[in-house]
């Protein structure tokens, strides 16, 4: 969604993403579809979690649980996404 929200596009939070659609194959480039009226819309990107629980399963050498409290700022959370090094 970042690109969208820079040159050409320049659309802002909650702006919809209007787009339209065509086939292209062997015979060459289909009619374009009518623009979508329901769809994508822009979201800001969230903030890092800020209180991160690490807590070591006892007995278990090679797992650990992590628990957080949600990010406030968001109506609803899709999806969280854990990186480890």
């Amino acid at each position: 969604m970042h690109a969208f929200s820079r040159a050409p596009f320049n659309l802002k939070h909650g702006d919809s993403v209007v787009v339209r659609a065509s086939a292209v194959n062997a015979k060459g480039t289909g009619i374009p579809s009518l623009p979508n009226t329901e769809g994508a819309q822009m979201v800001s990107s969230p903030s890092t979690v800020a209180s991160l629980i690490y807590t070591k399963i006892p007995g278990k050498n090679n797992q650990v649980k992590l628990s957080w409290q949600p990010i406030p700022s968001l109506d609803k959370v899709v999806m969280y996404e854990l990186l480890w090094d």
